[in-house]
């Protein structure tokens, strides 16, 4: 007999969080840490090099599997991925992995977490990458429906354009320390099409002005 929390449930959160709390609860070594959003569950491990770090890393992800096992839940090791976070001078060496369970966890170049695609120098120039073409698209399809004109209000037109901006802006506070002048212009383009559509603008328009007009700065 097994049960579960059902989703979309009220109670849902909070018992899952009761009952997966114990899991995070262990008396782990100096420098392992554990971070957990609902079930996505990431173990940090910091050491001298990556011999060190990936020691500790193989023995806190083996213990945080075996209270997550304990509770009657069973994790998919085949989709758990591992990253070194380096200098420019310093990686993982050829060949680089970790064991759990007996399984083997090769250290990749990026891995993806809750929505953003880290990377081992945390310069985030795959996830801007990626997320890009994402941003024109919907850009793109949300235009169409913003003739210059009638169509839609001024105010419907800024609706439509912070969509687009939220989703360029998510996770912020994490990648913007690190955003590039070529990732700075991968979000430009997305932005100056809604700025242009929200103001009723043509092409002609520059961005900065487009942008200053429709109330979302650059």
């Amino acid at each position: 007999m097994s049960c579960g929390v059902p989703q979309g449930s009220v109670l849902g959160p909070l018992l899952w969080n009761i009952g997966y709390d114990w899991a995070l609860r262990a008396d782990f070594p100096p420098g392992l840490g554990v971070i957990c959003y609902a079930d996505d569950t990431l173990v940090t491990a910091r050491g001298a090099n990556f011999q060190e770090a990936a020691r500790l890393a193989t023995g806190g992800v083996s213990l945080v599997v075996g209270r997550i096992e304990a509770l009657g839940l069973r994790v998919a090791l085949d989709k758990t991925e591992a990253l070194l976070f380096h200098g420019p001078r310093r990686g993982p060496p050829p060949g680089a992995s970790i064991v759990v369970n007996s399984v083997l966890v090769p250290v990749r170049a990026q891995m993806k977490y809750l929505g953003l695609i880290l990377d081992g120098r945390w310069l985030f120039d795959e996830h801007f990458r990626q997320l890009a073409p994402k941003l024109v698209g919907a850009a793109s399809a949300l235009g169409r429906l913003l003739p210059n004109m009638g169509g839609p209000s001024v105010a419907t037109r800024r609706l439509y354009t912070g969509v687009v901006r939220s989703m360029a802006l998510y996770g912020a506070p994490v990648w913007a320390a690190a955003l590039t002048a070529q990732n700075r212009v991968r979000l430009w383009r997305p932005q100056r099409v809604m700025a242009v559509r929200a103001i009723r603008g043509y092409r002609t328009v520059s961005t900065e002005v487009a942008c200053a007009l429709a109330g979302t700065p650059p």
